[in-house]
């Protein structure tokens, strides 16, 4: 089984508002209307931080040394057994002060309150990181 390693990154406000990239049918999320983390699979060569940071610059335009709330929150793992990869996510939170004006520059973005996006039609797995980072912050509030 080939592995694939994914650097993902959250970013969420005091109102616990999140930004969510809209995105259209990939082939592991068979879904009309899709909504993903920001990040990207790692590049041969590349670390789990520098995929991050790779990924941030491309997708946010956010240069990570100008984030001082960027924090691990936790490494998962799926398996997608019709193409045999296993899938390991690394998840980081950050917090921002404004998730809303935020410059995306890949996909659409969707800023959305954490309790609502755990309803959308995303996979299993997002939905359940964001369980999890739900529970996490409001403990944490």
């Amino acid at each position: 089984m080939n592995k694939k390693t994914v650097a993902l990154i959250l970013p969420y406000n005091n109102k616990f508002e999140i930004i969510m990239q809209k995105r259209k049918g990939f082939v592991d999320k068979p879904v009309e209307v899709d909504y993903g983390f920001f990040g990207g699979h790692l590049e041969e060569g590349e670390t789990v931080k520098q995929a991050l940071k790779r990924e941030i610059k491309e997708e946010l335009n956010i240069d990570i040394r100008d984030i001082k709330s960027l924090k691990f929150f936790n490494k998962y793992q799926y398996e997608v057994k019709e193409k045999e990869i296993l899938v390991e996510l690394y998840v980081f939170l950050c917090k921002m002060k404004d998730v809303k004006n935020m410059k995306v520059n890949e996909g659409k973005p969707a800023t959305l309150k954490l309790r609502e996006a755990i309803n959308l039609n995303i996979s299993k797995m997002d939905k359940k990181i964001l369980g999890e980072v739900y529970n996490f912050l409001f403990k944490k509030s």
